[in-house]
């Protein structure tokens, strides 16, 4: 499911298909194929089209002994990360809130009321996490609670 609180317009149109890159030995950019190019972001739309967040996607952390995720947060605010048609992480705040450059100033993180974790025998994957927007309060922005089937190698 997902919720946009500043817009009700705003739907994600599921099943979708989620390109898991490995950045780390423990982490991977969640992307999408935007605009032709694979890019970490989440596409959405928005009652009149497709559109996309600008400077948001997800960079996904997880340990392999309890195949829970540690850590999730945006893309586009660690300034490690090269740039996108979607977003500059260059001008991100980096550790430890990973927020966004320009106008909107957006992080993400785990929502910690979902399961989050990975089934290495189902190869089943349940996240829920949250984008926050410095332009919108009070809370998260957007609530998205997913369930990631592994379909085959990239």
């Amino acid at each position: 499911s997902f919720v946009d609180a500043s817009n009700p317009a705003f739907v994600v149109q599921y099943p979708r298909a989620y390109h898991l890159i490995t950045n780390g030995p423990f982490s991977v950019v969640v992307a999408q194929t935007i605009n032709g190019t694979i890019d970490p972001g989440i596409l959405f739309f928005n009652g009149t089209g497709g559109s996309f967040y600008g400077n948001f996607g997800i960079q996904a952390t997880f340990d392999l002994t309890t195949n829970l995720f540690t850590e999730l947060h945006n893309y586009y605010g660690d300034p490690v990360n090269p740039p996108t048609q979607v977003g500059d992480p260059a001008l991100g705040s980096g550790a430890p809130n990973y927020i966004s450059g320009g106008v909107s100033l957006r992080s993400a993180s785990l929502d910690p009321t979902g399961f989050n974790d990975y089934d290495p025998a189902t190869r089943v994957i349940r996240i829920k996490y949250l984008m926050y927007q410095s332009t919108y309060s009070p809370g998260p922005r957007c609530t998205f609670d997913e369930t990631w089937t592994y379909i085959g190698p990239r």
